[in-house]
């Protein structure tokens, strides 16, 4: 499977590419049409959570300040925020899970220390799916490094000098 197409800020960034000028053109209106021009929307239950809220505001921020604030993004940001919420509340729940472990200490039954053991697995192994579900938006929207890094130009234009322009009409 081929690399994406560039967006064309970043073609005309670049200063080249073998697309006409109407096809740059095109591409640009075309990309514009994929965005609704409405900003985020919250959902209820992520107002609600005051986890999903706070995460929320904090990556509208971000994405407004990378003009990626539109409504479409809206469902994605949502799940997001309440993912994070999710995981969060899972940390607590085995944060706790290991009190009772330790206060229970060597005089715990062994029936009941295997039970709590199971309990903190079981977390331990739906924080890792939660997790991954996180990584998996981030990694298609923008919010790692890597996928950041995919829409930035490979080499940047070097500056010729005024003579190499006159002699070589670039």
């Amino acid at each position: 499977m081929g690399r994406p197409s560039k967006p064309v800020n970043v073609i005309q960034i670049e200063k080249k590419s073998h697309r006409t000028k109407k096809e740059l053109a095109d591409r640009k209106a075309a990309e514009k049409n994929t965005l609704s021009g409405m900003p985020l929307k919250e959902s209820p239950a992520t107002k609600e959570d005051p986890i999903a809220h706070k995460t929320y505001r904090t990556i509208k921020k971000m994405f407004k300040a990378i003009d990626k604030d539109d409504a479409l993004y809206s469902p994605m940001v949502n799940r997001y925020c309440m993912i994070t919420s999710e995981v969060e509340k899972l940390e607590e729940d085995r944060a706790k899970t290991e009190q009772m472990i330790d206060t229970a200490g060597p005089d715990c039954e062994p029936k009941e220390f295997i039970e709590l053991m199971k309990l903190v697995m079981s977390i331990d192994s739906q924080l890792k799916n939660k997790r991954q579900q996180l990584f998996q938006i981030e990694k298609e929207s923008c919010m790692t490094i890597a996928s950041a890094l995919r829409s930035i130009p490979k080499k940047q234009e070097k500056n010729q000098s005024e003579l190499k322009k006159a002699l070589y009409g670039s």
